[in-house]
């Protein structure tokens, strides 16, 4: 058996605008508001209670991409911007008037995103937020498809770990 890290990290063009661009204002409202904040490669994505109601991605030559579900959205509009994108994804470039009208328009999406919300998103979110300020929380949600049936089981596992390295076996 062997291990490795888990490699999440963020271009530096990403950064500084998550930190002093127009995305600053998307990750400032969605925090604002109680989003949870992920990292995944070159992407922040933001979940309130389990639902992404946005995927901030960085991309090298362009401005940074934010990606919502359809069902979140009316008309596929954020605002005066309407987003393009696949069959389940809306996707907005993101400048500063966007910005602006995400930070505007996010509390209709939570309130939208509301319908979509399951009992296990709840319980992850509770799980997150009563241990935010003690210690650092890793949780582990796997869903395991049941052979021979369409049905899920789902497992979890929550640690305090004080390590800054995150191991996965291989």
């Amino acid at each position: 058996m062997s291990a490795r890290v888990f490699r999440r990290s963020l271009s530096d063009r990403l950064l500084r605008d998550l930190l002093d661009g127009p995305c600053a204002t998307v990750l400032g409202a969605c925090l604002a508001a109680g989003l949870d904040a992920r990292l995944r490669r070159d992407a922040i994505s933001l979940y309130y209670h389990g639902r992404s109601l946005a995927l901030i991605e960085g991309r090298s030559q362009r401005p940074a991409r934010l990606s919502v579900h359809h069902k979140y959205l009316v008309d596929d509009r954020i605002g005066d911007y309407v987003g393009c994108g696949s069959r389940e994804y809306c996707t907005f470039d993101v400048d500063s008037a966007f910005a602006e009208a995400y930070a505007s328009g996010l509390h209709a999406l939570v309130e939208r995103a509301m319908d979509y919300v399951g009992s296990e998103e709840s319980v992850e979110l509770r799980l997150l937020q009563a241990n935010d300020a003690t210690a650092p929380v890793c949780c582990f949600d796997r869903q395991v498809q049941m052979p021979g049936t369409r049905r899920t089981s789902t497992s979890w596992v929550c640690s305090a770990v004080p390590s800054r390295r995150w191991w996965r076996s291989k």
